[in-house]
């Protein structure tokens, strides 16, 4: 268990979030069409490639294709935690539906901001958890009950919001590093100082987010009027 900070509260995730709560129901037109998201179509850094969510029918669609992601949600897969595929959701999500291998979690925004608690869920912290918890030899996953049990750290909703603008700015640096090296991912290349310094930037970013959101490292205002 994390010592966190002595001012901060801690709560079940169930107890903070609404977790899938709305679906396509087996009624739904036939004709009805909406974007799908796919596992595939996410990684550690959210959605790989908008354009390549396909637009399906519901007649068409495979049974898995049903959760309705909302606005200020965080999509989390429950299988394979190892690969953390998480994607938040500021904006309208324009009727996009995702597969029930994810977790669509929506914050109780009174209690918590929900930038924020895409960090706890994108942090170490939360993917130990759920390795630990996740069940199955080749394709692990995570129960709904051990899903929901996840213990979220919850400071002042004001800290809150200084980690996650914090972390926002840091993380858009690390990401833009990130997608450039996506752009020469074609070009057949060994491991040279190009991709350690890519490796030292990503364990840099979750070691901040992991430091952040369990309050051993505090974010202050000073922190986020530095360039």
């Amino acid at each position: 268990m994390i010592n966190l900070p002595h001012d901060w509260m801690r709560d079940r995730l169930k107890d903070l979030c609404i977790v899938n709560g709305a679906s396509l129901p087996a009624g739904t037109d036939p004709d009805f069409e909406f974007p799908y998201l796919e596992i595939s179509n996410v990684d550690y850094f959210g959605i790989v490639d908008r354009n390549a969510i396909e637009g399906l029918r519901f007649e068409d669609a495979p049974s898995r294709a049903r959760r309705i992601v909302a606005q200020n949600s965080t999509i989390i897969s429950s299988v394979r935690p190892n690969l953390q595929a998480v994607a938040f959701f500021p904006d309208d999500t324009s009727g996009l539906i995702c597969s029930t291998g994810f977790n669509v979690v929506q914050p109780d925004e009174h209690r918590l901001v929900p930038r924020y608690a895409y960090y706890v869920l994108i942090s170490d912290y939360a993917r130990q958890y759920f390795e630990a918890v996740a069940t199955g030899v080749g394709y692990p996953a995570v129960a709904d009950k051990d899903f929901g049990a996840l213990i979220f750290p919850v400071p002042h909703r004001p800290e809150q919001e200084r980690i996650a603008t914090y972390l926002d700015g840091i993380c858009a640096q690390v990401d833009a590093v990130a997608s450039l090296q996506k752009a020469d991912d074609k070009v057949p290349r060994g491991k040279g100082v190009l991709n350690q310094q890519m490796e030292t930037l990503i364990a840099y970013r979750k070691a901040l987010i992991f430091e952040c959101v369990t309050g051993q490292r505090r974010v202050t205002e000073e922190d986020l009027r530095r360039p």
